[in-house]
């Protein structure tokens, strides 16, 4: 007699293979194995012992040899509450997923949370980070492997195509664009990744990826790869032709500013905020030469209990405007500074090598605590230090994340590969932010930081007691914890996807 589909649907997962036996009405369970029969030249089956029987409606009932069997496995205890957050946080994110890469979206959000989460590195923790997440459940076809995480990643590399407008789908007009730039080290003997210098002077085979963020969404938006050898000034233009990219404020760090640049910005019709150089040739002469600050500069402001002075000066003929500013306290500092170097050098003594960190030192203290903008704004000067400012959140946040997480991707064996691999840590960034957002838009973000909420997520399990249990419950949470959750809009006993 054949067994009736709803008691298969009971079959326990837990021992492995099994099948199901129907005897007098009633449903046993037997372990199953396969050995290689020589004689026959094919595997034969092998059956165990039996661990239980199913009942209609209590489902499968260990025997004795069951419960021994399976003691060490339950209560089943899964990480949980972090995953749940950076779901429910990340708006619409599953959903344009799904739409630009259907057969993949699913994985995709797995590796990705698992990658903010668990942080892994490698194959094998991935593996082990999904075996002991409630994810596995939710999705128990996407099996815990080393094969996972490398099947998508070749699945994923080929739709660059995909990728670019997925990422051209949060790219809006007049946006405030904030440009950043971080290495990813690799052994990729690929075209991409060459030997070169990150801004620490880390040297290795590596490529420069570079990003663009929303200022207003407080998300990441679009990246690009280039070779590790090329200088980012150099490589932003292309970034800078996006066709979605118009009429917006780009706002670069420092290292962006190049007369080519600053041509590209303005014939794609976008105005911008870069940094200069501490030497830079573009502040006057007469600048530097004047003493009397009541006359060098045009006023001050306050600004986090800081006094900031301010200059502003006509730059060229197109309209641009070099905006000059001295922090009090910096200036105060380096001045500290080199009147302890000048006396280093008259008490002590300095070797050569001690003497040319002391010569980099008296370069950058010929103009103390000023730096320089260029801009085609005209605005107040206090509106475009106040503009720039802001970047300030978002480097934290992209810090704390490259910090946190290895971008590193050392065994990837293609540009395809590299493609791929920085495109996963994209939608991580895109979960990031997400629970970011949460905590700006709850007013939290002062108080509260998102390594914060994910530690708090970290000890939310989803529990499974007994065999017999046909679903997990939520581990229980503190009263504070789960105020603070319910302030930026997270519901753990909601269904998870």
């Amino acid at each position: 007699m054949a067994v009736p589909e709803h008691i298969r649907a009971l079959k326990p997962k837990e021992f492995g293979c099994v099948e199901i036996r129907e005897m007098k009405g009633r449903y046993y369970v037997y372990k199953v194995s396969s050995k290689w029969n020589r004689e026959k030249g094919r595997a034969q089956k092998v059956t165990g012992g039996c661990v239980g029987k199913i009942i209609e409606g209590q489902g499968f009932v260990p025997n004795h040899k069951g419960d021994r069997e399976s003691a060490p496995l339950y209560p089943k205890v899964l990480n949980y509450g972090a995953y749940a957050i950076a779901g429910q946080c990340s708006g619409d994110l599953e959903d344009r997923m799904a739409r630009f890469f259907p057969h993949v979206w699913r994985e995709m959000a797995i590796t990705a949370k698992l990658r903010l989460v668990d942080m892994f590195e490698s194959r094998e923790s991935f593996a082990r980070a999904l075996s002991s997440s409630y994810l596995n459940e939710i999705h128990p076809d996407i099996g815990p492997s080393e094969e996972t995480i490398a099947t998508l990643v070749r699945r994923l590399g080929p739709l660059s195509g995909e990728m670019d407008d997925f990422m051209k789908s949060y790219m809006g007009r007049d946006a405030k664009i904030l440009i950043d730039a971080t290495s990813i080290f690799t052994q990729c003997s690929d075209s991409v990744s060459r030997s070169g210098y990150n801004p620490v002077r880390r040297k290795g085979g590596q490529v420069r990826l570079l990003y663009l963020f929303d200022q207003g969404k407080q998300t990441p938006v679009f990246f690009r790869m280039s070779p590790g050898d090329i200088v980012d000034k150099n490589a932003v233009e292309e970034m800078l032709r996006i066709p979605s990219l118009s009429k917006c404020l780009v706002i670069g760090d420092k290292g962006f500013y190049s007369r080519k640049n600053l041509s590209v910005i303005m014939e794609t019709g976008n105005d911008f905020i870069l940094p200069l150089q501490a030497n830079t040739k573009m502040i006057p002469e007469s600048f530097d030469n004047e003493k009397d600050e009541r006359v060098k500069y045009d006023g001050r402001f306050d600004f986090k209990d800081r006094i900031i002075r301010y200059k502003k000066v006509r730059s060229g003929s197109n309209g641009n405007y070099i905006y000059i500013f001295c922090d009090e306290a910096r200036r105060m500092a380096a001045e500290v500074r080199q009147c302890k170097i000048e006396r280093i050098r008259r008490d002590e003594g300095a070797g050569d090598e001690t003497e040319t960190q002391l010569s980099e030192t008296d370069e950058s203290s010929k103009r103390p605590g000023i730096f320089a903008f260029a801009s085609n704004l005209d605005k107040d000067a206090e509106d475009v230090y106040l503009l720039y400012k802001q970047r300030w959140d978002i480097e934290q946040a992209f810090d704390y994340l490259k910090d946190s997480i290895d971008v590193d991707s050392p065994y990837m064996r293609s540009n395809e590969d590299l493609a791929a691999w920085s495109f996963l840590n994209h939608i991580t960034l895109l979960y990031f932010y997400g629970i970011l957002k949460a905590l700006r838009d709850a007013e939290l973000n002062d108080t509260t930081s998102v390594a914060d909420v994910l530690a708090i997520g970290r000890n939310i399990y989803k529990v499974k007691a007994a065999y017999y249990d046909n679903e997990f419950r939520v581990s229980e949470i503190a009263r504070k914890d789960k105020e603070l959750l319910a302030k930026i809009g997270v519901d753990l006993f909601r269904k998870m996807s």
